[in-house]
Protein backbone atom coordinates (compact mmCIF):
# COMPACT_ATOMS: atom_id res chain seq x y z
CA UNK A 1 0.00 0.00 0.00
CA UNK A 2 1.59 3.32 -1.04
CA UNK A 3 2.28 5.83 1.73
CA UNK A 4 0.55 9.17 1.29
CA UNK A 5 2.74 11.76 3.03
CA UNK A 6 1.30 15.11 4.06
CA UNK A 7 4.07 16.71 6.18
CA UNK A 8 7.85 16.53 6.26
CA UNK A 9 7.81 15.31 9.86
CA UNK A 10 6.43 11.98 8.64
CA UNK A 11 9.81 11.23 7.05
CA UNK A 12 11.94 11.99 10.12
CA UNK A 13 13.65 9.52 12.42
CA UNK A 14 12.35 9.16 15.96
CA UNK A 15 15.40 11.01 17.25
CA UNK A 16 14.80 13.95 14.89
CA UNK A 17 11.15 14.11 15.94
CA UNK A 18 11.94 14.16 19.68
CA UNK A 19 14.57 16.87 19.20
CA UNK A 20 11.97 18.93 17.33
CA UNK A 21 9.43 18.37 20.13
CA UNK A 22 11.92 19.52 22.76
CA UNK A 23 12.72 22.74 20.87
CA UNK A 24 9.02 23.52 20.54
CA UNK A 25 8.35 22.61 24.17
CA UNK A 26 11.01 24.95 25.51
CA UNK A 27 9.50 27.81 23.47
CA UNK A 28 6.01 26.92 24.70
CA UNK A 29 7.09 26.93 28.34
CA UNK A 30 9.01 30.20 27.99
CA UNK A 31 6.05 31.93 26.34
CA UNK A 32 3.57 30.73 28.94
CA UNK A 33 5.92 31.57 31.82
CA UNK A 34 5.86 35.14 30.57
CA UNK A 35 2.23 35.52 29.44
CA UNK A 36 0.13 32.87 31.21
CA UNK A 37 -0.38 33.46 34.96
CA UNK A 38 -2.19 30.14 35.40
CA UNK A 39 0.84 28.10 34.37
CA UNK A 40 3.42 30.47 35.87
CA UNK A 41 1.79 30.16 39.32
CA UNK A 42 1.43 26.39 38.93
CA UNK A 43 5.08 25.94 38.00
CA UNK A 44 6.31 28.36 40.64
CA UNK A 45 4.48 26.37 43.27
CA UNK A 46 6.12 23.19 41.90
CA UNK A 47 9.52 24.95 41.96
CA UNK A 48 10.16 24.46 38.26
CA UNK A 49 10.92 26.99 35.53
CA UNK A 50 11.40 26.67 31.77
CA UNK A 51 15.19 26.70 32.22
CA UNK A 52 14.92 23.48 34.25
CA UNK A 53 13.55 21.53 31.28
CA UNK A 54 16.51 20.24 29.29
CA UNK A 55 15.02 16.89 28.21
CA UNK A 56 11.59 15.37 27.64
CA UNK A 57 12.21 13.27 30.75
CA UNK A 58 12.71 16.49 32.76
CA UNK A 59 9.34 17.64 31.48
CA UNK A 60 7.62 14.41 32.55
CA UNK A 61 9.24 14.29 35.98
CA UNK A 62 9.19 17.96 36.99
CA UNK A 63 6.20 19.70 35.37
CA UNK A 64 2.92 19.07 37.23
CA UNK A 65 -0.09 17.79 35.33
CA UNK A 66 -3.44 19.54 35.22
CA UNK A 67 -6.89 18.09 34.65
CA UNK A 68 -10.49 19.04 34.18
CA UNK A 69 -11.14 20.16 37.77
CA UNK A 70 -8.24 22.64 37.57
CA UNK A 71 -9.70 24.17 34.42
CA UNK A 72 -13.18 24.42 35.92
CA UNK A 73 -11.82 26.08 39.06
CA UNK A 74 -9.84 28.53 36.93
CA UNK A 75 -12.93 29.42 34.88
CA UNK A 76 -15.01 29.83 38.02
CA UNK A 77 -12.50 32.17 39.64
CA UNK A 78 -11.77 34.15 36.46
CA UNK A 79 -14.77 33.81 34.11
CA UNK A 80 -15.38 33.01 31.40
CA UNK A 81 -12.11 31.52 30.07
CA UNK A 82 -9.85 31.60 33.12
CA UNK A 83 -6.31 32.86 33.55
CA UNK A 84 -5.01 29.98 31.43
CA UNK A 85 -6.27 31.81 28.32
CA UNK A 86 -2.83 33.40 28.09
CA UNK A 87 -3.71 35.97 25.38
CA UNK A 88 -5.71 39.22 25.41
CA UNK A 89 -9.46 38.47 25.32
CA UNK A 90 -9.81 40.48 22.12
CA UNK A 91 -7.50 37.95 20.40
CA UNK A 92 -10.05 35.14 20.83
CA UNK A 93 -11.65 34.19 17.50
CA UNK A 94 -13.49 31.03 18.58
CA UNK A 95 -14.46 29.14 21.73
CA UNK A 96 -14.74 25.36 21.99
CA UNK A 97 -16.74 23.69 24.75
CA UNK A 98 -16.40 20.10 25.91
CA UNK A 99 -18.98 17.50 24.97
CA UNK A 100 -18.06 14.67 27.34
CA UNK A 101 -20.22 12.27 29.28
CA UNK A 102 -20.00 14.42 32.43
CA UNK A 103 -21.83 17.26 30.78
CA UNK A 104 -21.86 19.45 27.71
CA UNK A 105 -20.18 22.83 27.86
CA UNK A 106 -18.22 22.48 31.08
CA UNK A 107 -14.68 23.28 29.95
CA UNK A 108 -14.21 26.34 27.73
CA UNK A 109 -11.12 26.66 25.53
CA UNK A 110 -10.31 29.83 23.62
CA UNK A 111 -8.69 29.93 20.19
CA UNK A 112 -6.96 32.70 18.28
CA UNK A 113 -7.42 32.80 14.51
CA UNK A 114 -4.06 31.03 14.16
CA UNK A 115 -5.39 28.30 16.47
CA UNK A 116 -8.53 28.00 14.33
CA UNK A 117 -6.41 27.55 11.22
CA UNK A 118 -4.27 24.93 12.96
CA UNK A 119 -7.30 22.99 14.22
CA UNK A 120 -8.41 22.50 10.61
CA UNK A 121 -4.93 21.81 9.25
CA UNK A 122 -4.47 18.88 11.64
CA UNK A 123 -7.36 17.05 9.96
CA UNK A 124 -5.52 17.22 6.65
CA UNK A 125 -3.07 14.54 7.78
CA UNK A 126 -5.75 11.87 7.81
CA UNK A 127 -7.60 13.32 4.83
CA UNK A 128 -4.44 12.88 2.77
CA UNK A 129 -3.73 9.46 4.28
CA UNK A 130 -7.21 8.37 3.18
CA UNK A 131 -6.64 9.60 -0.37
CA UNK A 132 -9.21 12.41 -0.23
CA UNK A 133 -8.69 15.35 -2.56
CA UNK A 134 -10.10 18.65 -3.82
CA UNK A 135 -13.60 18.29 -5.22
CA UNK A 136 -14.53 15.25 -3.13
CA UNK A 137 -17.88 15.26 -1.31
CA UNK A 138 -17.83 14.89 2.49
CA UNK A 139 -20.82 14.17 4.74
CA UNK A 140 -20.65 14.98 8.46
CA UNK A 141 -23.21 13.97 11.06
CA UNK A 142 -21.72 15.44 14.24
CA UNK A 143 -22.90 18.79 15.61
CA UNK A 144 -20.90 21.82 14.55
CA UNK A 145 -22.20 24.32 17.15
CA UNK A 146 -19.37 24.99 19.65
CA UNK A 147 -17.76 21.52 19.54
CA UNK A 148 -14.12 21.20 18.50
CA UNK A 149 -14.49 18.28 16.11
CA UNK A 150 -17.52 19.66 14.31
CA UNK A 151 -16.01 23.10 13.78
CA UNK A 152 -12.52 21.92 12.85
CA UNK A 153 -13.51 18.99 10.61
CA UNK A 154 -15.91 21.10 8.55
CA UNK A 155 -13.37 23.91 8.18
CA UNK A 156 -10.76 21.32 7.18
CA UNK A 157 -13.00 20.13 4.36
CA UNK A 158 -13.16 23.71 3.06
CA UNK A 159 -9.36 24.11 3.32
CA UNK A 160 -9.01 20.85 1.41
CA UNK A 161 -11.38 22.09 -1.27
CA UNK A 162 -14.01 19.44 -0.58
CA UNK A 163 -17.78 19.97 -0.69
CA UNK A 164 -19.16 19.39 2.82
CA UNK A 165 -22.67 18.56 4.01
CA UNK A 166 -23.52 18.90 7.71
CA UNK A 167 -26.42 16.60 8.57
CA UNK A 168 -26.56 16.46 12.36
CA UNK A 169 -30.14 16.20 13.64
CA UNK A 170 -31.67 15.50 10.23
CA UNK A 171 -34.10 12.69 9.59
CA UNK A 172 -32.34 9.46 8.62
CA UNK A 173 -34.31 9.02 5.41
CA UNK A 174 -33.51 12.58 4.31
CA UNK A 175 -29.83 11.98 5.07
CA UNK A 176 -29.75 8.87 2.90
CA UNK A 177 -31.64 10.54 0.08
CA UNK A 178 -29.10 13.36 0.05
CA UNK A 179 -26.22 10.92 0.19
CA UNK A 180 -27.67 8.92 -2.68
CA UNK A 181 -28.12 12.11 -4.68
CA UNK A 182 -24.65 13.59 -4.09
CA UNK A 183 -22.65 10.33 -3.64
CA UNK A 184 -20.10 11.03 -0.86
CA UNK A 185 -16.43 10.17 -1.01
CA UNK A 186 -16.12 10.51 2.78
CA UNK A 187 -18.44 10.06 5.75
CA UNK A 188 -17.60 11.12 9.30
CA UNK A 189 -19.73 11.22 12.41
CA UNK A 190 -17.99 10.09 15.61
CA UNK A 191 -19.87 6.81 15.33
CA UNK A 192 -23.24 8.42 14.69
CA UNK A 193 -23.30 8.24 10.90
CA UNK A 194 -21.99 4.66 10.51
CA UNK A 195 -24.30 3.35 13.24
CA UNK A 196 -27.34 4.94 11.59
CA UNK A 197 -27.55 1.86 9.41
CA UNK A 198 -29.72 -0.50 11.42
CA UNK A 199 -30.39 -3.34 8.99
CA UNK A 200 -28.99 -4.85 5.84
CA UNK A 201 -32.06 -3.49 4.07
CA UNK A 202 -30.35 -0.10 3.99
CA UNK A 203 -27.44 -1.61 2.01
CA UNK A 204 -25.26 1.51 1.94
CA UNK A 205 -22.56 -0.49 0.18
CA UNK A 206 -24.92 -0.78 -2.79
CA UNK A 207 -26.19 2.82 -2.68
CA UNK A 208 -22.97 4.82 -2.35
CA UNK A 209 -20.47 4.01 -5.05
CA UNK A 210 -17.69 6.58 -4.57
CA UNK A 211 -16.81 6.07 -0.89
CA UNK A 212 -13.09 6.20 -0.17
CA UNK A 213 -13.53 5.81 3.55
CA UNK A 214 -15.41 6.42 6.78
CA UNK A 215 -14.10 8.03 9.95
CA UNK A 216 -15.17 7.19 13.47
CA UNK A 217 -13.93 7.10 17.03
CA UNK A 218 -14.31 4.99 20.15
CA UNK A 219 -15.31 1.87 18.20
CA UNK A 220 -14.37 -1.67 19.06
CA UNK A 221 -12.76 -3.87 16.41
CA UNK A 222 -15.86 -5.99 15.89
CA UNK A 223 -18.03 -2.89 15.49
CA UNK A 224 -15.56 -1.55 12.93
CA UNK A 225 -15.74 -4.79 10.96
CA UNK A 226 -19.52 -4.61 11.02
CA UNK A 227 -19.60 -1.00 9.83
CA UNK A 228 -17.01 -1.68 7.14
CA UNK A 229 -19.04 -4.59 5.81
CA UNK A 230 -22.28 -2.59 5.74
CA UNK A 231 -20.76 0.38 3.97
CA UNK A 232 -18.33 -1.47 1.73
CA UNK A 233 -15.59 1.02 2.58
CA UNK A 234 -12.64 1.06 5.00
CA UNK A 235 -12.99 2.84 8.32
CA UNK A 236 -10.26 5.11 9.70
CA UNK A 237 -10.18 5.91 13.41
CA UNK A 238 -9.23 9.28 14.85
CA UNK A 239 -8.52 10.50 18.36
CA UNK A 240 -9.41 14.08 19.17
CA UNK A 241 -10.38 16.25 22.11
CA UNK A 242 -11.52 19.74 22.98
CA UNK A 243 -8.26 20.40 24.82
CA UNK A 244 -6.49 20.11 21.45
CA UNK A 245 -9.47 21.58 19.55
CA UNK A 246 -8.87 19.03 16.80
CA UNK A 247 -7.40 15.68 15.87
CA UNK A 248 -4.56 14.41 18.04
CA UNK A 249 -4.09 11.06 16.32
CA UNK A 250 -5.32 9.11 13.31
CA UNK A 251 -4.92 5.81 11.50
CA UNK A 252 -2.79 5.86 8.37
CA UNK A 253 -3.33 4.13 5.03
CA UNK A 254 -3.53 0.78 6.81
CA UNK A 255 -6.96 1.77 8.24
CA UNK A 256 -8.51 0.87 11.60
CA UNK A 257 -8.36 -2.92 11.29
CA UNK A 258 -5.34 -4.86 10.05
CA UNK A 259 -6.14 -8.53 9.60
CA UNK A 260 -8.26 -9.45 12.60
CA UNK A 261 -6.69 -6.93 14.99
CA UNK A 262 -7.05 -3.26 15.63
CA UNK A 263 -4.61 -1.16 13.65
CA UNK A 264 -2.61 1.78 14.98
CA UNK A 265 -3.69 5.34 15.68
CA UNK A 266 -0.62 7.54 15.15
CA UNK A 267 -0.32 10.61 17.38
CA UNK A 268 0.52 13.75 15.39
CA UNK A 269 3.63 14.26 17.47
CA UNK A 270 5.11 17.14 15.53
CA UNK A 271 2.22 19.19 17.00
CA UNK A 272 1.72 17.48 20.37
CA UNK A 273 3.58 15.70 23.11
CA UNK A 274 1.42 12.71 24.00
CA UNK A 275 2.66 10.88 27.07
CA UNK A 276 1.41 7.31 27.39
CA UNK A 277 2.19 6.49 31.00
CA UNK A 278 1.77 3.53 33.27
CA UNK A 279 -1.06 4.58 35.57
CA UNK A 280 0.70 3.31 38.71
CA UNK A 281 4.34 4.21 38.10
CA UNK A 282 3.96 7.34 35.97
CA UNK A 283 6.68 6.07 33.65
CA UNK A 284 6.31 5.50 29.88
CA UNK A 285 4.28 2.42 29.03
CA UNK A 286 5.84 -0.43 27.10
CA UNK A 287 4.53 -1.97 23.86
CA UNK A 288 1.02 -3.42 24.19
CA UNK A 289 0.76 -2.08 27.76
CA UNK A 290 -2.33 -0.24 28.98
CA UNK A 291 -1.56 3.40 29.63
CA UNK A 292 -3.04 6.75 30.56
CA UNK A 293 -2.76 9.66 28.13
CA UNK A 294 -1.35 13.10 29.02
CA UNK A 295 -1.54 15.80 26.34
CA UNK A 296 0.58 18.87 25.63
CA UNK A 297 -0.17 21.24 22.74
CA UNK A 298 2.99 22.56 21.07
CA UNK A 299 1.47 25.13 18.69
CA UNK A 300 -1.47 26.56 20.63
CA UNK A 301 -1.56 30.30 21.31
CA UNK A 302 -4.72 30.63 23.44
CA UNK A 303 -5.71 28.22 26.22
CA UNK A 304 -2.74 25.87 25.78
CA UNK A 305 -2.96 22.42 27.34
CA UNK A 306 0.31 21.56 29.07
CA UNK A 307 0.47 18.09 30.62
CA UNK A 308 -3.32 17.77 30.60
CA UNK A 309 -4.36 14.47 32.16
CA UNK A 310 -6.97 13.10 29.79
CA UNK A 311 -8.07 10.15 31.97
CA UNK A 312 -8.15 8.15 28.73
CA UNK A 313 -7.01 4.54 28.72
CA UNK A 314 -5.38 2.95 25.69
CA UNK A 315 -2.95 0.19 24.73
CA UNK A 316 0.35 1.84 23.78
CA UNK A 317 2.10 1.04 20.51
CA UNK A 318 5.56 2.36 19.55
CA UNK A 319 6.08 3.82 16.08
CA UNK A 320 7.75 0.59 14.96
CA UNK A 321 4.46 -1.31 15.41
CA UNK A 322 3.15 0.02 12.07
CA UNK A 323 4.82 -0.79 8.75
CA UNK A 324 4.05 2.68 7.35
CA UNK A 325 7.43 3.93 8.62
CA UNK A 326 6.22 7.14 10.29
CA UNK A 327 8.04 8.11 13.52
CA UNK A 328 4.79 8.69 15.42
CA UNK A 329 3.90 6.55 18.46
CA UNK A 330 0.28 5.72 19.14
CA UNK A 331 -2.21 3.19 20.45
CA UNK A 332 -4.04 0.12 19.23
CA UNK A 333 -7.46 0.71 17.69
CA UNK A 334 -10.30 -0.59 19.84
CA UNK A 335 -8.53 -0.05 23.16
CA UNK A 336 -9.40 3.59 23.87
CA UNK A 337 -11.67 4.05 26.87
CA UNK A 338 -12.15 6.33 29.85
CA UNK A 339 -10.56 5.25 33.10
CA UNK A 340 -13.48 7.12 34.68
CA UNK A 341 -15.94 4.88 32.77
CA UNK A 342 -14.57 1.70 34.25
CA UNK A 343 -17.25 -0.31 36.05
CA UNK A 344 -16.03 -2.54 38.85
CA UNK A 345 -18.63 -5.32 38.99
CA UNK A 346 -18.13 -8.04 41.57
CA UNK A 347 -14.49 -6.98 41.78
CA UNK A 348 -13.92 -7.22 38.00
CA UNK A 349 -12.83 -4.18 35.94
CA UNK A 350 -15.16 -3.82 32.93
CA UNK A 351 -15.23 -1.03 30.33
CA UNK A 352 -18.26 -0.17 28.16
CA UNK A 353 -16.09 -0.44 25.04
CA UNK A 354 -15.27 -4.03 26.00
CA UNK A 355 -18.97 -4.86 26.19
CA UNK A 356 -19.67 -3.05 22.90
CA UNK A 357 -17.20 -5.36 21.19
CA UNK A 358 -18.83 -8.46 22.64
CA UNK A 359 -22.43 -7.56 21.86
CA UNK A 360 -22.20 -5.51 18.66
CA UNK A 361 -20.04 -8.07 16.82
CA UNK A 362 -23.13 -10.22 16.26
CA UNK A 363 -25.03 -9.54 13.01
CA UNK A 364 -28.38 -10.17 14.75
CA UNK A 365 -27.96 -7.14 17.02
CA UNK A 366 -29.31 -3.74 16.02
CA UNK A 367 -28.66 -1.98 19.35
CA UNK A 368 -28.36 -2.77 23.04
CA UNK A 369 -28.28 -1.18 26.49
CA UNK A 370 -26.46 -2.27 29.60
CA UNK A 371 -27.29 -1.67 33.25
CA UNK A 372 -25.43 -2.31 36.49
CA UNK A 373 -27.80 -2.57 39.42
CA UNK A 374 -28.10 -3.84 42.96
CA UNK A 375 -30.48 -6.69 43.67
CA UNK A 376 -31.69 -5.53 47.08
CA UNK A 377 -33.40 -8.84 47.87
CA UNK A 378 -30.14 -10.76 47.44
CA UNK A 379 -27.78 -7.89 48.33
CA UNK A 380 -25.68 -8.41 45.23
CA UNK A 381 -24.64 -6.56 42.09
CA UNK A 382 -26.32 -7.45 38.81
CA UNK A 383 -25.29 -6.82 35.20
CA UNK A 384 -28.30 -6.60 32.87
CA UNK A 385 -28.10 -6.48 29.07
CA UNK A 386 -31.10 -5.55 26.91
CA UNK A 387 -30.82 -6.48 23.23
CA UNK A 388 -32.71 -4.96 20.28
CA UNK A 389 -32.66 -7.46 17.39
CA UNK A 390 -32.73 -6.74 13.70
CA UNK A 391 -36.28 -7.29 12.34
CA UNK A 392 -35.37 -10.35 10.27
CA UNK A 393 -34.14 -12.33 13.29
CA UNK A 394 -36.50 -15.28 13.93
CA UNK A 395 -38.03 -15.65 17.40
CA UNK A 396 -36.47 -19.07 18.06
CA UNK A 397 -33.10 -17.67 16.97
CA UNK A 398 -33.47 -14.80 19.44
CA UNK A 399 -33.92 -17.11 22.43
CA UNK A 400 -30.82 -19.12 21.49
CA UNK A 401 -28.85 -15.94 20.97
CA UNK A 402 -29.72 -14.48 24.37
CA UNK A 403 -28.59 -17.66 26.12
CA UNK A 404 -25.41 -17.79 24.05
CA UNK A 405 -24.64 -14.15 24.78
CA UNK A 406 -25.01 -14.75 28.51
CA UNK A 407 -22.36 -17.49 28.35
CA UNK A 408 -20.13 -15.40 26.09
CA UNK A 409 -20.15 -12.40 28.46
CA UNK A 410 -19.45 -14.67 31.43
CA UNK A 411 -16.52 -16.33 29.65
CA UNK A 412 -15.00 -12.95 28.79
CA UNK A 413 -15.68 -10.93 31.93
CA UNK A 414 -16.24 -13.63 34.61
CA UNK A 415 -19.52 -11.91 35.44
CA UNK A 416 -22.80 -13.70 34.64
CA UNK A 417 -25.31 -11.18 33.26
CA UNK A 418 -29.07 -11.19 32.91
CA UNK A 419 -29.79 -10.96 29.18
CA UNK A 420 -33.20 -10.05 27.78
CA UNK A 421 -34.85 -8.78 24.63
CA UNK A 422 -35.83 -5.12 24.43
CA UNK A 423 -39.64 -4.73 24.60
CA UNK A 424 -39.47 -2.01 21.91
CA UNK A 425 -36.88 -0.71 19.43
CA UNK A 426 -33.95 1.09 21.00
CA UNK A 427 -32.95 4.46 19.55
CA UNK A 428 -29.53 5.01 18.05
CA UNK A 429 -27.22 7.85 18.95
CA UNK A 430 -27.10 11.24 17.29
CA UNK A 431 -23.71 11.98 18.83
CA UNK A 432 -21.53 10.03 21.24
CA UNK A 433 -22.87 6.59 22.18
CA UNK A 434 -23.61 5.99 25.86
CA UNK A 435 -25.04 2.50 26.18
CA UNK A 436 -24.31 1.79 29.85
CA UNK A 437 -26.03 3.08 32.98
CA UNK A 438 -24.67 2.38 36.44
CA UNK A 439 -27.65 2.54 38.78
CA UNK A 440 -25.51 1.84 41.85
CA UNK A 441 -24.42 5.51 41.86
Amino acid sequence: MPRRTYAKAETWSREELEAFQLRKLRRVMARNWEHNPFYRDLWTQARVSPDDIQTLADFRHRVPAIEKRDCLADQSDFPPLGRRLGVPPESVAQIHLTSGTTGVGQEAWGLTQADVELSATLWLYQYHWMGLQRGDVAFYSMPVAFFANGLSADYAAKKMGMVSFNLFGMDKELVFRLMERFQPHYVYGTMAMPSMVGTDDDKPRERFHRLKGLSGALMGVETIKKVTDLWGAPLYEMYGCTQASSVVGATCEHTAVVGDRGGMVHFLESHFIVECLNRETGEPAGPEEDCEIFLTTLDREASPAIRFRMHDKATFLPHTACTCGRPFNGYRVGTIARWDDMMKIKGINIWPSMMDDIVMMHPEVHEYRGYVEVDAARSREVMRIVVDFKPDTASEQRARFLEGLRHEVKATTFVTPTVEEAPEPLPGFAFKPARWTDNRR
